[in-house]
């Protein structure tokens, strides 16, 4: 039995060992990269700061929000009737404007609330209903 070695054969071979290289070399740097260069000179790696935690409930709530003023409608459901087409307009200087329309019913009018708002957290708490 003859066993014959082709040119092919070794560069099959080669690729694969170089490859197995590569990723073994990547992998390495990888690892040594995710180190903590900022350890101290015992190679005790010193505290970090958690930006998360220190960031305070007011930077990031509803009423500092950007985009909180503006228009919101919808159709909300009624016990009597068809629906009530609900819409509420909160305005930069903590006003509203509070617009229902019951349909289904004889009386198409609008009632329409205004006054003042608040925030209680992240709800907004309208005045006078």
């Amino acid at each position: 039995m003859e066993v014959k070695s082709t040119n092919s054969t070794h560069k099959q071979i080669n690729m694969t060992t170089t490859i197995k290289t590569v990723v073994s070399i990547f992998a390495i740097a990888t690892i040594c990269s995710c180190n903590n260069s900022q350890g101290t000179s015992n190679g005790a790696s010193a505290p970090q700061k958690d930006t998360v935690a220190n960031t305070t409930t007011e930077e990031h709530n509803a009423p500092t929000s950007l985009d909180w003023q503006g228009s919101y409608s919808g159709l909300l459901p009624c016990a009597d009737c068809e629906g009530i087409e609900t819409s509420l307009a909160l305005y930069k200087d903590n006003t509203y404007v509070l617009s229902e329309v019951y349909l289904g019913k004889g009386d198409s009018t609008d009632h329409i609330a205004s006054g003042k708002f608040t925030w209680q957290g992240n709800n907004v708490k309208l005045e006078g209903l």
